[in-house]
């Protein structure tokens, strides 16, 4: 991507090449990181704390995907020093984008757009809570459309996930008559199939193992095609500063000469002028 124009297609195309020769490698940290907000949410049966405990590790693992042809799965869950930045991090954005979300849709993707950064800004730098946050907003500024877009693109991709799933289930309970009982388990205020629920589980479970991961890498790649195109477009701002200025400082020297040489013609005139053969009859 470096020296060419901002593309989404190019990052997400450079993201999915990525996991050529390493797909394994990332899926089972997936599964590991995945299974940690299994067991979070059995013991604490809160969303919440499973998914700040989900999130606790995305910077290692941000780097990780980043270097995993070379990384080990371990790298991915190293506790690091900066283990409590990380950690206050994830319960912010996990909050602030959760809440968002349940609002309504839109305040999340403008969530998203302004601070998806700061996990992979916390994973390279080491920089406090705030200072991650406010890094990660500047670095989008003038791309915020770009990282809506992204978000909107998976989270159409989660929707597909969920619809496949909701559907796979639905075909189960076809066989299995648990499958068809009527349940509260997360809108108390309204009755629905089980296999509605189960499908959800299912649907969204596969996103977070087999595309989630994916996201992260585009989202980090997003990072280095930004900060490629601010300098393709300082580079092309000062080849055109340079060739105006260049015309510029051309367009003065011909001024010049034509001054000089009307200097020099007025001269020759005025001298003309004074020949006193001009008054000979």
């Amino acid at each position: 991507m470096k020296d060419k124009k901002f593309s989404l297609k190019s990052v997400i195309d450079e993201s999915v090449a990525g996991f050529h020769g390493v797909s394994k490698k990332i899926i089972l940290a997936s599964v590991i990181q995945y299974m940690t907000f299994l067991l979070t949410y059995l013991l604490t049966k809160s969303l919440l704390v499973s998914f700040v405990v989900y999130s606790l590790f995305l910077p290692t693992q941000v780097k990780f995907l980043i270097q995993a042809k070379t990384e080990s799965v371990e790298s991915a869950f190293k506790v690091q020093k900066n283990l409590g930045t990380n950690l206050l991090i994830s319960m912010f954005f996990t909050l602030a984008f959760g809440v968002s979300a349940l609002i309504l849709i839109f305040p999340a993707v403008i969530f998203f757009a302004n601070y998806a950064l700061v996990f992979d800004v916390a994973g390279r730098e080491q920089l406090g809570v705030f200072e991650s946050f406010k890094k990660a907003r500047e670095e989008v500024k003038g791309y915020r459309g770009k990282m809506a877009l992204i978000c909107l693109i998976f989270f159409l991709i989660l929707l597909l996930f969920v619809g496949l799933g909701m559907l796979l289930m639905w075909s189960f309970s076809l066989f299995i008559p648990a499958l068809n009982i009527n349940s509260n388990f997360i809108w108390s205020f309204l009755k629905i199939p089980m296999f509605y629920y189960v499908g959800m589980f299912v649907g969204a479970s596969a996103f977070l193992i087999f595309v989630f991961p994916l996201e992260l890498l585009c989202v980090s790649n997003i990072r280095v095609a930004i900060k490629a195109d601010k300098e393709f477009s300082e580079s092309v701002e000062n080849e055109i500063s340079e060739y105006q200025k260049n015309q510029d400082e051309s367009h003065k020297r011909e001024t010049e000469e034509i001054e000089k040489e009307a200097e020099t013609n007025t001269t020759n005139d005025d001298g003309a002028g004074d020949n006193p053969s001009d008054y000979i009859f």
